[in-house]
């Protein structure tokens, strides 16, 4: 099974995956090998995948699944495939708030603050399993 992650700002791509699991709006979905096709929404959070006996982690924000015909394409807001740093989430989500509280702002960037302010927080919640 193949996983690919696609993202504005990132994203990957694994082979020999046997099993992947994320947060959709329903709640956790698992996929195996040889899973029936669907679509679901995904909700921001951790993303486990199994490849070749190793699990990777990552954390996406919200998008789409499709999978088809044995694979799995996940269409996501933002991706991390590593554990980020604490320090410089909480020092992004402090200065998201103070953007937000200004209140000058359009309201296409607002909207794309509060987006990523969703996503660090998925992030941060995530960050021991990531580790």
């Amino acid at each position: 099974m193949k996983l690919v992650v696609t993202s504005p700002i990132g994203g990957a791509e694994y082979d020999n995956v046997s099993a992947v699991g994320l947060t959709a709006l329903e709640g956790r979905i698992g996929v195996l090998q040889n899973h029936a096709d669907m679509v679901a929404v995904v909700r921001p959070g951790l993303v486990k995948v199994e490849v070749e006996g190793q699990t990777r982690t990552g954390v996406c924000g919200p998008g789409f699944v499709r999978i088809q015909d044995g694979d799995v394409n996940l269409a996501v807001e933002q991706w991390t495939a590593a554990a980020p740093e604490s320090g410089t989430i909480s020092d992004r989500q402090q200065e998201i708030q103070g953007l937000l509280s200004g209140g000058d702002l359009e309201s296409a960037p607002r909207r794309q603050l509060e987006r990523e302010a969703a996503y660090l927080e998925a992030v941060s919640a995530h960050l021991d399993e990531l580790a």
